[in-house]
């Protein structure tokens, strides 16, 4: 179908040309070179000559033709962009109209937003490294990777990297750290301290640990893979069902792994504080083998 709509823009275009003109012979075969490269999937190559193409001879089909690379790219925002234009300039009034008017819904719905909010005193949110407005603001973004962050004078900023599928609404909270000027501490004399034996806890705390630290790791690694999975289910069909099912299991899978670290982080901790049979008695190396038989 696509292959049809290249093929007709570019008879539309070639009829539209004034035959003799020089500019337009040099429109028609940026056009036509156009062409060739997107059919090779050059996209990017093929967008700088339809440029070309139509700043000669500005035609409908030639921002249709730079539409569909950018949908081809995966980038919503500049095909729409571009089918509005291609809309806008003609292509409302001739039979193609509806067809690219579902093309243009389709890319608007595969657009992702995210709603920045920064608590406090707000400050300034970047998007790979552009400005987009004070805090709170919402950006509209393609689908795969972003960095967002929020700068403010005499604060340390905040940033979080995003992924987001098609279509996905995210709201990220993000809270630069103001940085405090303190005064150089005045020397005081140190506090003269007593080493006391501490009581040690039973093994029994540490072994509970880390056998709670043993099963979330299981239960989170089969989680881990059951989200592997419905992410690759949903790249091979990507429906909002599927999206919706992939960001369930996978912050269910995000928690258990807080969990699983947390837990881990306390049995080490636990682990110093257990009675290993290794502890000094001082009492007992007091006495030495004559009173207490060990030492």
């Amino acid at each position: 179908m696509r292959a049809v709509g290249l093929l007709l823009g570019l008879a539309l275009f070639l009829v539209s040309t004034r035959a003799g003109a020089q500019s337009d012979d040099a429109a028609a075969e940026a056009f036509a070179r156009g062409k060739e490269l997107a059919d090779s999937r050059s996209y990017l190559e093929a967008i700088e000559a339809f440029e070309v193409a139509y700043r000669l001879r500005p035609h409908f089909m030639v921002q249709c033709s730079i539409a569909r690379c950018y949908e081809n790219l995966n980038k919503p925002i500049e095909a729409s962009r571009h089918y509005q234009r291609c809309l806008d300039e003609g292509a409302g009034e001739t039979k193609l109209g509806d067809q690219v008017k579902r093309t243009l819904g389709r890319m608007k719905a595969r657009v992702a937003r995210v709603e920045v909010l920064s608590p406090g005193k707000g400050g300034t949110v970047r998007v790979d490294g552009r400005t987009q407005g004070a805090a709170p603001t919402t950006v509209e973004l393609n689908p795969g990777s972003h960095v967002v962050e929020v700068r403010r004078p005499g604060a340390k900023s905040a940033s979080a990297t995003l992924k987001l599928l098609g279509g996905e609404r995210r709201t990220v909270t993000l809270a630069p750290l103001d940085v405090a000027v303190t005064a150089e501490p005045t020397p005081t004399s140190a506090p003269t301290t007593v080493d006391r034996p501490r009581r040690r806890l039973s093994q029994v705390w540490f072994w509970t640990a880390a056998g709670l630290t043993a099963a979330l790791a299981v239960t989170t690694t089969v989680l881990g893979v059951q989200t592997l999975q419905l992410k690759s289910d949903y790249e091979d069909d990507p429906t909002q069902q599927k999206a919706d099912d992939f960001w369930s299991r996978r912050r269910l899978t995000n928690v258990l792994l807080g969990a699983t670290l947390a837990a881990a982080a306390g049995g080490t901790a636990l682990f110093f504080f257990t009675d290993f049979g290794g502890r000094e008695r001082p009492d007992e190396l007091t006495a030495g083998i004559g009173i207490g038989g060990r030492f």
